[in-house]
């Protein structure tokens, strides 16, 4: 696949740099054969898959287990067009965290029984389920905890910000009352009020 050369070069370089023996598979897939240096029965990357595992061509593990790693070939090209040549690796990585060997999810999808795993008995793991659960709570109680210390917005509240008001706005001017007397206008300046109790001038 053009979409996994870049990784499935890469390890062929690796591969035969350590003296591994090159086996073409029938199905787009090629199998370096290593001394040593591999994690369980092997490892796929792109379309190549690094092993310490020598078996004859024909038999029927050998079969299967060709065609478990062609299927984690399409993962790796399904993830590397979505997010790069590191997305499958970094989301297989996460997943065997959580569910290790038999109940990790892209194990699953490749085929236990021709990738050589022994089906367990509670699969998907409770352990794991009973971790994300546990995650997805912190989470939310972290997302819960940062709202209520933000408090609520105004927009959500309704209320509206209102200028503040100067005492000079507190006050009403009347017109000018030039014929009254002195007296009349010291007893309408003492007894004129507003809504608010501000000033009155006269």
């Amino acid at each position: 696949m053009v979409v996994n050369a870049p990784v499935s070069g890469a390890a062929l370089l690796y591969g035969v740099g350590k003296g591994g023996e090159v086996h073409q598979g029938g199905n787009g897939t090629t199998a370096v054969v290593l001394d040593g240096g591999v994690v369980r029965a092997g490892t796929m990357f792109g379309t190549v898959f690094l092993t310490d595992q020598r078996m004859g061509a024909d038999s029927p593990r050998t079969q299967g287990l060709a065609e478990h790693e062609a299927r984690h070939a399409d993962q790796w090209a399904a993830f590397s067009l979505v997010g790069g040549p590191a997305a499958f690796p970094a989301l297989y990585a996460l997943d065997e965290a959580f569910f290790p060997g038999a109940f990790n999810h892209f194990e699953r999808q490749a085929g236990l029984d021709d990738g050589g795993y022994d089906t367990p008995s509670d699969c998907p793991s409770i352990a794991g389920q009973l971790t994300l659960v546990s995650l997805g709570l912190v989470a939310a109680s972290a997302l819960v905890a940062r709202r209520r210390l933000r408090g609520p917005s105004p927009a959500s509240t309704g209320s509206k910000d209102f200028p503040a008001r100067r005492p000079d706005d507190w006050c009403v001017s009347g017109p000018s009352t030039s014929g009254q007397s002195e007296a009349g206008r010291s007893y309408d300046r003492s007894h004129a009020t507003t809504p608010l109790g501000g000033c009155v001038s006269g």
